[in-house]
């Protein structure tokens, strides 16, 4: 693992990527509001829900050279207290690379009363606003997902993950059963957790999950590197602004890892009751799971 951070050079920072006219730029956040008009002209007015949703996106694009196609960030919040975060880096098909993936859910809720700063009075004056309680996250996963038709990751990259798991195993223990659709793409080094309000649970997996981001980037940057000095692999070398051409292995193993994600109905319907079956199929297949074969996002 101290080899494989060791290997990992400064570069420039990340730019910005435009989303499709499906998720109109909004101070530079991608956004849709189910309580909003619709923005996109030929989309009929999505019906009203007593349920709000709020979704914001941040796609950012490395600049060469890079592993990384994308590195998509999403933030969902519902009126109910809902809250999602979400989290795809997207590595080019023509690298071995795992595609490191992480959600968090959870349930925002405000301490009742309020709090009873300042005067002290009944009549509620100076009192400081609600502040967000403990929140039960009913799921943590963050995962490697391999891109072989075996599901194995790379030897040293899994043993690397094996040493931070060992090193941590607070953060990277399990307790909850793998979904029927991620069956066939998760990696055996899959950290899928219920930590329920406990705060010290939370923070175990948000510790393992930077770390395991460090260790990701910096193999990340290894596999570029080993490609420009063995001369790019056409047209991924030093200085130029293409990657090289994409394995087909790894890239049926892209197309798999989308075509199973795109079967988690959770997220699906939670899309699709406050935006409408059609805008959630497509910004499922546009912008979080597509593929590099199809030009997504």
């Amino acid at each position: 693992m101290r080899e494989l951070r060791e290997t990992r050079p400064s570069g420039p920072t990340l730019t910005r990527r435009p989303l499709p006219h499906i998720l109109p730029p909004h101070q530079d956040v991608a956004y849709k509001d189910s309580h909003a008009p619709c923005h996109a002209s030929s989309s009929p007015p999505l019906p009203r829900h007593p349920l709000r949703l709020r979704v914001e996106n941040r796609v950012y694009t490395p600049p060469p050279p890079s592993a990384f196609r994308k590195l998509h960030l999403e933030l969902a919040l519902r009126s109910d207290g809902l809250a999602v975060l979400h989290g795809v880096a997207f590595p080019w098909a023509a690298y071995d690379l795992p595609i490191l993936a992480f959600d968090l859910v959870a349930m925002l809720k405000e301490e009742e009363g309020g709090g009873g700063g300042g005067g002290g009075g009944d009549d509620g004056a100076g009192a400081a606003p609600a502040a967000p309680a403990a929140s039960p996250v009913s799921l943590a996963i963050i995962d490697p997902c391999p891109v072989s038709p075996d599901r194995s990751l790379p030897r040293s990259y899994a043993d690397a993950v094996a040493a931070l798991q060992a090193a941590m195993p607070g953060g990277a223990a399990s307790n909850r059963a793998t979904p029927e659709w991620g069956a066939s793409i998760f990696s055996d080094a899959c950290v899928l957790a219920r930590p329920g309000g406990d705060a010290a649970a939370v923070a175990a997996f948000s510790r393992y999950a930077a770390a395991l981001n460090d260790l990701h980037l910096a193999y990340a940057d290894r596999l570029v590197a080993e490609s420009e000095e063995a001369g790019g692999g056409g047209g991924g070398g030093r200085g130029t602004t293409h990657p090289p051409p994409p394995s087909p292995s790894v890239a049926a193993a892209h197309a798999r890892w989308a075509a199973h994600q795109l079967r988690n109905d959770r997220t699906r319907r939670v899309l699709e009751v406050a935006f409408g079956e059609a805008w959630a199929d497509r910004y499922m297949r546009e912008v979080m799971f597509d593929v590099e074969s199809e030009g997504g996002v």
